[in-house]
């Protein structure tokens, strides 16, 4: 029998020899190498260059100069509307308010003969037109911030201005944690 201190001595040396030893990477999956073989290139530069790739658009999209908040952007549009229709959003004491007086102040406008011609051009003036909503529907996301009107407004900003954003989400869900702890291209 080996007395208990050389037993834990010996366990005490096994845990510090294996913490020294470096882990083997095991092989790349053989998709990529084959993937890279066939294309006539090198498994460890296509996984390289597919990593820096993905990682430059997550900076991009996280960290960029360039990105538009939509709830601002929002907010800046609502304001515009009450310039174009000569309300002001400050006289209000309410969102729903200032929404019906902008609704009234439309509805003045139809009653004119060349009324939808001035509509247009109030669209074209907000750009709407290039979103895609009309100006009925944010005047509706302005009265209910929880509705459809508004859903589709933020999903039309959020499109124009930070359209790479899903490109960067595409870029992260081809990303996997390898064995080594590095994230490298998924296949």
């Amino acid at each position: 029998m080996t007395p208990i201190s050389s037993r834990v001595a010996g366990s005490a040396l096994a845990l510090i020899r294996q913490g020294t030893e470096e882990p083997k990477p095991k092989l790349l999956d053989q998709t990529i190498g084959m993937i890279a073989a066939e294309n006539g290139l090198d498994v460890e530069t296509t996984v390289n260059e597919l990593t820096n790739r993905a990682e430059m658009r997550i900076s991009e999209s996280i960290f960029s100069v360039n990105h538009i908040d939509i709830n601002e952007r929002k907010l800046k549009l609502f304001e515009e509307v009450g310039e174009a229709l000569n309300v002001d959003q400050d006289d209000f004491d309410t969102v729903s308010a200032y929404a019906s007086a902008l609704r009234v102040e439309v509805a003045k406008i139809l009653r004119d003969p060349m009324g939808e011609k001035i509509i247009r051009e109030i669209e074209e003036e907000l750009g709407l037109d290039e979103l895609g909503v009309s100006l009925d529907e944010v005047i509706s996301a302005i009265a209910n911030p929880d509705g459809e009107a508004d859903a589709k407004l933020t999903e039309a900003l959020d499109k124009k201005y930070n359209g790479d954003r899903q490109s960067a989400k595409d870029a992260i869900e081809h990303l996997q944690l390898n064995e080594l702890g590095l994230y490298g291209p998924a296949f």
